[in-house]
């Protein structure tokens, strides 16, 4: 059963010749010639910048005046009340010897306070202190008792 098919079969390889050649109607196909793909192009913005430089501007502009409203807002002076307080507190622990304290006075500027404590060799040690807007802060330290090492 072998059919026509205009191919001319020779004996396969294994039974005498080498090759094996199946003959074919050669025609002449035309094929284009390879081009490389076109190179990647980038696309380039227009050498027309004034639009976009004008809004750069005037977004720097923006900026600027802002800015300069924050800090005109921000160096307004402030009225604001001088401070009036006074507090004091105390702890008292025989147990542990613990015995500190403090009390201070504000009006304005100036502010007067005095703070008391108890330090490991036994002396109290008595700070009392001044402190007025121009002159900083002025203490007078003071001890009571006589030193006494634990052991």
């Amino acid at each position: 059963m072998h059919r026509r098919t205009g191919l001319r079969e020779f004996p396969s390889p294994t039974s005498s010749p080498p090759f094996s050649l199946v003959l074919l109607e050669r025609r002449r196909v035309y094929k284009r010639p390879r081009t490389p793909p076109p190179p990647h192009t980038r696309h380039t913005p227009s050498l027309d910048t004034t639009t976009s430089l004008n809004a750069a501007e005037n977004m720097d502009c923006k900026l600027i005046l802002l800015a300069a409203l924050v800090v005109i807002a921000a160096a307004r002076p402030q009225d604001e009340e001088p401070a009036v307080y006074q507090f004091s507190w105390e702890v008292n622990d025989p147990e542990s010897g613990n015995a500190f304290g403090q009390t201070e006075t504000r009006d304005g500027d100036n502010t007067e306070g005095r703070y008391e404590v108890v330090l490991p060799d036994t002396r109290k040690q008595i700070v009392t202190y001044t402190i007025n807007g121009e002159g900083g802060f002025i203490a007078d330290v003071q001890y009571e008792g006589e030193a006494v090492l634990k052991r």
